[in-house]
């Protein structure tokens, strides 16, 4: 994906959330499965993720 594409201006999920994306046209629920460990907390710096489409 383009780096315009998968960015996501606010405090980033943490690890065991559901989400719903739309992607490309798309849209489907994902887990995250990797990335922010910090629960409940507000950053100002990026945070890669992983998820799992569900």
């Amino acid at each position: 994906m383009r780096t315009d594409e998968n960015l996501f201006h606010g405090p980033a999920p943490a690890v065991g959330d559901l989400l719903s994306v739309k992607c490309r046209g798309r849209q489907f629920d994902v887990e995250i499965v990797w990335g922010n460990w910090e629960f409940g907390v507000e950053t100002d710096r990026v945070i890669h993720l992983r998820a799992r489409e569900l």
